[in-house]
């Protein structure tokens, strides 16, 4: 009999503090900000342009490309409570013309949050991102300078975790969970100016006049 009230009191007891413990745990959950964030990003255009130096009745010429690409992304939060301080982090991705290796052309990171139960638009534009080939139709030799575009990821994080990330393509979007090698990438990043909310022009870039000053990082290579 003993043992049997025991166990009674036992239990009792554990129903007791059960009833009592959920308390301070729901509240907190329900008082957390959100993990996530619904996310969509759309390209919304994309500029280019060429500049032709000279050329050749033969077929030699040498040319410079300036490109760019605009990006509207869309944030949801369906949760009851604001994200708190973030962070937007927007990456657009080169692809060296000669090495055919994967570079970021440009990136930055600005604040952000997001209200409870709404939405946050923000849109992007590149800087002006240049390249060059010079061809020597008599020598049969071509070479190359810079990069083209070659994608984007954006991501949004709160206290280094991820909320939110969406890439061009699965390629891209993996990088999000690849801190180390983006990180890397970033590193190497040898971007001028600042995206824009409209499309930038590039006759006025900052961009060209480093290009056309003859700035050593655009040195040319010969294409295999």
């Amino acid at each position: 009999m003993k043992t049997a009230a025991a166990i009674i009191l036992l239990s009792l007891l554990g129903v007791a503090i059960w009833a009592q413990s959920p308390a301070p745990i729901i509240e907190k959950t329900l008082n957390a900000p959100p993990t996530s964030l619904g996310i969509d990003v759309h390209e919304i255009g994309t500029g280019s342009a060429q500049n032709e130096n000279w050329k050749s009745d033969s077929g030699s010429r040498d040319r410079d490309y300036y490109r760019t690409k605009g990006l509207l992304v869309n944030l949801r939060n369906v949760s009851r409570r604001d994200t708190g301080d973030c962070t937007a982090t927007i990456i657009w991705f080169g692809k060296k013309l000669v090495e055919g290796e994967l570079t970021v052309a440009h990136y930055e990171t600005q604040p952000l949050a997001v209200g409870a139960i709404s939405n946050v638009e923000l849109k992007f534009w590149c800087p002006i991102v240049a390249a060059n080939e010079t061809q020597y139709a008599a020598l049969g030799q071509k070479y190359a300078a810079g990069s083209k575009l070659n994608g984007w990821l954006v991501i949004i994080a709160r206290d280094g975790r991820n909320l939110a990330a969406r890439g061009s393509s699965p390629s891209q979007e993996q990088l999000a969970r690849e801190p180390d090698r983006l990180t890397k990438l970033i590193a190497e990043c040898k971007s001028t100016g600042t995206a824009t909310a409209g499309m930038p022009q590039w006759r006025k870039s900052e961009e060209r006049k480093k290009w056309e000053g003859g700035d050593k990082y655009y040195e040319r290579k010969r294409v295999p």
